[in-house]
């Protein structure tokens, strides 16, 4: 079964939500704009500037280093509270916009 390209589904971990950000797993970056890249992000009435952060990570050792993406959740605590085992949607909603649910 093909995979929506307009829609980013995930389980938050633990540390996703105490740390705020959800993971993107990288065969699934072409849903958002290349790291880096601003797009409006909106939840319930509210629309935020945001972007995939690219971030170096040693999980492996440092024989292996390797980057991880995420979407940083830390500014938008007000509208939005993560919690283990949250199933999230960040769906787009045209270029630029997303919605996160």
């Amino acid at each position: 079964m093909p995979r929506d390209k307009s829609r980013y589904v995930r389980k938050l971990s633990g540390a996703e939500a105490i740390d705020r950000y959800v993971m993107i797993m990288q065969d699934q970056l072409d849903v958002f704009p290349k790291p880096g890249v601003g797009f409006k992000l909106k939840i319930g009435d509210k629309e935020y500037d945001s972007q995939v952060k690219a971030v170096d990570c040693w999980c492996r050792g440092p024989q292996k280093p390797h980057v991880h993406y995420r979407l940083d959740l830390a500014a938008f605590f007000e509208s939005f509270r993560p919690h283990f085992g949250q199933i999230i949607s960040v769906e787009k909603i045209k270029d630029g916009m997303y919605e996160l649910k």
